[in-house]
């Protein structure tokens, strides 16, 4: 009898349980109604290990991106912000989507992940035009890392091909898993807008949902409306990720901007973080203790064009209303 005694309280104690933000112990399949959330956000970078990405951190000046970025989240309210990076669509280790990690931890701060960058090597011939990019996959692995509870997440994407055509997962997929926790995607594409005046294209940086953004907003972000209308997204370069992003309140940039002169690229990161660290935290989302690890609810579904029924082979039609959304009847 005290032998099954015994063995009764160890598989008690074995039990998994969580910990909240401010050390409380709760038991598994538990809920409770989250509070005193940091002010702080985890930050993944996605990198695909392909040409376009060699020698990422010099050529990308990533030291001055990481920097700026962290200047404006904090600028937002956001401290002791959590860095990642995660490689896919590579050889060896890394033709499947994993995360780096150096001295054993997945997540740093500001100034060390730049060295993450280099955790990493990218051969010449990397490419292989009969393979997926596997980039689906390499989003739906940053939902696997210990992400802290009710801490908002963004993922900055730096593919080097399209995303979608091939891959084993399909848009739906992807985009409840984002929704579901409460990842915003922004993408750095490989090249540059498409726009009827060349002259104009130089100076566009990036958009979201709504406005384009410009050189001019390096002072004061504040976007333009009509340009937006008149940007074509490169569909065949992109894929499916531009709708993801799009969907999930993110944006698109020129990532080839990145690539100018120190001043350049500084002006376009100050612009790109300015609106990356644009996120509004859930208040008091409500969380559930599951496999030792909280989840919580997202604070508000957002799902105004269904798109739980599209796949790939969609794409066109896909982003085209995820970039001119139509206007739905109001039912009150």
């Amino acid at each position: 009898m005290a032998m099954k005694n015994y063995h009764h309280t160890q598989s008690f104690i074995n039990l998994p349980r969580c910990t909240t933000p401010t050390g409380d112990i709760i038991e598994e399949g538990s809920f409770l109604q989250l509070q005193n959330i940091p002010s702080s956000m985890d930050v993944v970078f996605v990198v695909e290990a392909q040409n376009c990405n060699k020698n990422i951190r010099k050529a990308k000046n990533i030291d001055l991106f990481v920097e700026t970025l962290d200047s404006k989240l904090q600028g937002n309210g956001f401290s002791d912000n959590r860095y990642a990076v995660v490689v896919y669509g590579g050889r060896g280790v890394f033709s499947r989507a994993r995360a780096l990690y150096v001295n054993n931890k997945p997540f740093t701060d500001a100034v060390d992940i730049p060295r993450y960058f280099e955790a990493f090597q990218i051969e010449k011939s990397t490419a292989d035009r009969n393979r997926s990019s596997e980039a689906l996959r390499a989003l739906q692995t940053v939902s696997t890392l210990p992400l802290r509870a009710g801490v908002p997440r963004i993922v900055i994407l730096f593919p080097c091909r399209s995303c979608g055509s091939g891959e084993e997962l399909d848009y739906s997929t992807i985009y409840h898993n984002l929704m579901e926790n409460s990842i915003t995607l922004h993408i750095l594409m490989d090249g540059d807008f498409s726009l009827s005046k060349k002259r104009v294209a130089k100076y566009l940086f990036g958009m979201d949902n709504s406005v384009a953004y410009t050189n001019k907003d390096y002072e004061r972000l504040t976007g333009d409306a009509g340009l937006k209308k008149q940007v074509r997204l490169p569909k065949e370069k992109l894929g499916l990720c531009s709708s993801l992003a799009l969907e999930t309140n993110g944006t698109i940039w020129a990532g080839s901007k990145l690539e100018s002169d120190r001043a350049a690229a500084r002006r376009f990161s100050t612009v790109c973080g300015g609106r990356v660290s644009r996120v509004t935290p859930c208040a008091a989302p409500r969380c559930e203790c599951r496999n030792a690890a909280l989840h919580c609810r997202p604070c508000a579904n957002h799902d105004p064009l269904e798109l739980s029924f599209w796949n790939s082979d969609d794409i066109d039609e896909l982003i085209d209303l995820a970039m001119d959304p139509p206007t739905l009847p109001s039912f009150r």
